[in-house]
């Protein structure tokens, strides 16, 4: 166990390390930068490494054992463009990051994402410019500047950089030149660099050729005093060819003039620059050429405080990529104070091209000659193959043989007739094993068929009424091709087919048909001339569309007895047929039935079908007590059924022409003189209700752009129904939206936090808007993500978009705002993913060398105690072993005395016993002895009575 002093003590030693790695500059290779000993055939190579120091004081990037300083304190001037706000960049203010505190201060020029790498200032040609203060210039006796441009318009001159008006003698001029009279060539379209000590100019230009396009292009001037080659100009990269005074310079003007980019002083519309800058420096120091064409292809960018990112495209040179052979690389940072921190050196072979490609030709097979099924052959001959061919035919791949040094063979079963698409697959015998496929051939297998095509009927169906505008619905289904299917009306072929799709739903299609009845079927024929006739079937042209509501859908009926036919215009009237009817023979129900407001007609002279029985139902009618007509007058074979609220339901038993009435009142008087009785007959007028409909305010816009609101009839008129929901395309409202990302570098796993500020211009009222939130990489939308917030006037909040599954890379961010059809998009702006945040990204090498060295301190110093423990405890164990011992030797000589004791004690016992068996021993002698005695006594006596006997 550790002691508490002893956690302590590593507590400090652990925390002084750590503190150190925090002081020391983090950098590491990130994507897309190839892995260590990557080999690959591309002439140029991707490297991407991210820097994290709050004091950067210098990064030096090597290639192939020549080092290459990106940034140091030369450096007095470097622009991004970027419009970083958490380096406190916005529309008026460029921070300066080379760390000389050279601010730029932005006038009239505007932030654009369309940089050459990331974002931008767009500079209009008219008084818009970027003053740098006095930076370096006065009296200076060497410097570099370095930039990205991006020229709209090539008609005018267009400055870079000025200290000073835009003429001779001032200090420091560098712009394109579009005049006819140059000052140092007489020509139009160059590139100028102008360096002045108030009375004497040096001057340098150069063609701006290649460079006379709207793309963007870099520029670089170097200028060492004291001679007349003093000057030199770069174009993307590359030493230009140049014209020269014949003057030289001892130093450059002090001047009072500020240092401008993009127009002179003072401002010139003619001068002005028309158009974009990127990543601008100004260099206290001679670039050499190596060094113009390393910045070419390199961008050293900052996002934060503390985040760096330094990209290089490295190949040979502005024209020529890398040679075949092996390249080392690594980059260094140090800080204010001397700590520093190196990569690892990663390796890359630039390998030769393998343009080994197989080349197929001389193709057989024995195409057409199989009859519905057989044994396929296929041969080709091949040049630059490793020996793998693959012939893929009906999505099956089948391994080549070869049967001669070039030619290869392969075979396959085909089971059924039909044309089969086959080609050839090779790799070639190069280094990378090239693949390639041959053209697509075909292969046919013969079809012989006997079998007719089946045709199936599928709409209108028997014995129904349709429209006088019919679609014929038929499938026709066959092992082999159709050719062609006619529709055969009434016995009589109408028209043909020869574009069919079998076993899929096909048509034919026939308008303006005649009332009456009609036969119909398809007859189809496939490719070998097999024909088939499908079942025949009738229809009835029968018009109706006038008629909606409950009327019967006739194309589902039985036409040759339609039980409870109904023809309905539910506005009106409605006819339901008690007795079946037989329509078989067609009709023209629109023209000879009329139902209109209390009137209900059929001419059954003409569809004597119609002459039947039936219900009849009156709507919307307005009497109190209606009484039923036929033809005009009181129907006496109507029956009525009940009159409720205005609908009158009556019976009739054939039809003619019905309507209603208000059934007259008869008042009697009293009698009198002359008496007699007198029938009043009273009118009573229909009057009808109108309507007062009152609707209430239009609702806030919805997601799908409209209004709506709802009314109510005031009148509660009886016949009037609820009138419906009223809706409105909502009026165009214009949107504004800015986002600020809190940070311009992540790690892959870590959410994304933006703020979102969303302005409507116009001021209406609350909405429903749709907000996008977008991401792309490559013009490529990679992540996307909706919601749906109201709006009223303005909106700002905080966003966070988490689980960002993606590539390592850079990406850019933008917001959508959808209103009805309308979308308004915020300024795309980018960040970076990185690798994850772990412990080797976060110390580097250098951070886990120092803490493998405070774990070795931490295990030595655990040892040295653990040592001295050990020793303790020998000594211990030494004593403990001492006294083992001395007790060991009494117990010796304790067992040695008890043995004697014993020994003695034993010899004793056994020398008594050995005395008392001696006189045991005696003891028996003598007892023996007198026992012989008594027995010869014995022996006496018996032998002297024997012989007293025998006397």
């Amino acid at each position: 166990m550790i002691s508490k002093k002893e956690a302590i003590i590593f507590g400090i030693i652990f925390l002084s390390i750590i503190s150190l790695i925090y002081a020391i500059p983090l950098s590491e290779f990130t994507n897309p930068t190839p892995a260590n000993a990557t080999s690959t055939t591309n002439t140029s190579i991707e490297i991407n490494v991210s820097i994290t120091e709050a004091n950067l004081n210098e990064i030096i990037y090597n290639w192939n054992g020549t080092n290459f300083t990106m940034y140091n304190d030369s450096l007095k001037l470097m622009f991004n463009f970027d419009n970083v706000s958490a380096l406190g960049e916005n529309d008026t203010h460029v921070f300066d990051i080379s760390g000389s505190n050279n601010n730029g201060t932005v006038t009239g020029a505007t932030v654009s994402a369309s940089g050459k790498y990331g974002g931008t200032f767009d500079f209009d040609g008219s008084a818009d410019f970027i003053g740098a203060g006095d930076i370096i210039f006065d009296g200076a006796t060497r410097f570099s500047v370095a930039f990205w441009a991006k020229v709209d318009d090539l008609t005018k001159d267009n400055t870079f950089l000025s200290k000073g008006a835009h003429y001779w003698n001032v200090p420091v001029l560098f712009w394109r030149d579009e005049s006819t009279s140059n000052p140092c060539a007489a020509a139009s379209d160059t590139v100028t660099l102008l360096v002045s000590t108030g009375s004497t100019d040096q001057r340098i230009c150069a063609a701006s050729g290649s460079l006379n396009d709207n793309n963007w292009h870099f520029y670089t001037g170097t200028f060492l005093a004291s001679s007349s080659t003093g000057l030199n100009l770069y174009l993307d990269g590359k030493k230009a060819a140049v014209a020269r005074s014949t003057t030289s310079i001892t130093s450059i003007e002090s001047s009072s003039d500020t240092v401008r980019l993009g127009a002179p002083t003072p401002t010139s519309n003619t001068k002005d620059l028309n158009g974009m800058l990127d990543n601008y420096m100004i260099f206290d120091r001679v670039l050499s050429d190596a060094e113009v064409y390393q910045l070419y292809i390199s961008s050293l960018s900052k996002y934060n405080s503390t985040d760096w990112n330094l990209y290089v495209n490295q190949s040979l040179n502005a024209t020529d990529g890398l040679d075949i052979g092996d390249y080392t690389y690594f980059t260094s940072a140090k800080d204010n104070v001397g700590n520093g921190n190196v990569t690892e050196t990663r390796t890359v072979t630039i390998s030769a091209v393998d343009n080994e490609y197989p080349v197929f030709s001389s193709y057989w097979d024995n195409n057409a000659t199989l009859n519905n099924s057989g044994t396929g052959l296929f041969n080709v001959t091949l040049a630059n193959t490793n020996g793998t061919v693959l012939l893929e035919i009906n999505n099956t791949n089948i391994t080549a043989t070869n049967l001669t040094a070039d030619v290869y063979n392969a075979s396959y079963d085909l089971t059924t007739n039909g044309t089969y698409t086959y080609r050839w697959h090779s790799w070639g015998n190069g280094t990378n094993e090239n693949y390639n496929a041959s053209i697509d051939r075909d292969y046919v297998v013969n079809y012989l068929d006997t079998t007719s095509p089946t045709t199936t009927l599928i709409s209108p169906t028997n014995n129904t009424g349709q429209p006088e505008n019919i679609t014929f619905n038929y499938n026709v289904t066959d092992a082999n091709t159709i050719n062609n299917c006619s529709l055969i009306l009434n016995s009589v072929i109408n028209q043909t087919n020869t574009s069919i799709t079998k076993d899929i739903i096909q048509n034919f299609t026939l308008n303006n048909l005649s009332i009456g009845s009609y036969n119909w079927s398809v007859n189809c024929t496939d490719g070998s001339n097999n024909v088939n006739t499908s079942e025949t079937r009738t229809f009835s042209i029968i018009k109706k569309n006038d008629f909606t509501g409950n009327t019967t859908d006739l194309t589902q009926e039985d036409i040759t007895n339609i039980t409870n036919l109904i023809i309905d215009n539910p506005s009106y009237a409605e006819i339901n047929f008690t007795q079946s009817v037989d329509l078989s023979a067609g009709a023209d129900i629109n023209s000879y039935v009329n139902i209109s407001q209390n009137r209900i007609e059929v001419n059954s002279t003409v569809i004597s079908a119609l002459n039947k029985s039936a219900r009849l139902r009156f709507y919307n009618l307005s009497f109190s007590d209606p009484q039923a007509l036929k033809d005009g007058s009181i129907c006496p074979d109507c029956t009525e059924i009940s009159y409720s609220g205005g609908t009158f339901i009556l019976d009739v038993t054939g039809f003619s022409i019905y309507s209603a009435r208000e059934t007259p009142s008869t008042v009697s008087p009293s009698t009198g003189g002359g008496g007699g009785s007198i029938r009043t007959t009273t009118n009573v007028t229909n009057q009808s209700c109108i309507s007062n409909w009152s609707c209430g305010s239009w609702s806030f816009c919805s997601a799908d752009f409209t209004q709506a609101r709802s009314c109510n009839d005031l009148n509660k008129c009886v016949n009037a129904t609820s009138k419906p929901t009223e809706k409105r395309v909502c009026p165009d409202i214009l949107f504004d939206s800015i986002i600020e990302l809190k940070t311009k570098k992540i790690y892959s796993g870590e959410n994304i936090k933006f703020k979102v500020n969303l302005m409507e211009v116009n001021n209406s009222d609350l909405v429903d808007i749709k907000i996008i939130y977008r991401i792309l990489k490559n013009n490529v939308i990679v992540y996307e993500e909706s919601e749906t917030r109201a709006i009223q006037n303005k909106i700002a909040y905080d966003k966070e978009i988490s689980n960002l599954d993606l590539p390592i890379g850079e990406y850019y961010l933008s917001v959508i705002i959808e209103y009805g059809k309308n979308q308004a998009a915020s300024a795309e702006h980018s960040f970076i993913i990185n690798e994850s945040k772990n412990i080797f990204s976060l110390f580097n090498s250098v951070g886990i060398i120092l803490i493998l060295i405070a774990l070795l301190i931490f295990i030595a110093y655990n040892w040295y105690k653990s040592r001295e423990k050990t020793e303790e405890l020998e000594d211990k164990l030494e004593n403990i072993e001492e006294k083992l011992e001395e007790k060991e030797t009494k117990r010796k000589r304790l067992k040695n005395w008890i043995i004697n004791k014993i020994e003695a004690i034993r010899s004793r016992n056994l020398r008594k016993g050995q005395e008392n068996i001696q006189k045991i021993e005696d003891k028996m002698a003598k007892s023996k002895i007198k026992n012989k005695k008594n027995n010869l006594k014995d022996s006496d006596e018996l032998i002297e009575d024997l012989n007293r006997k025998k006397t």
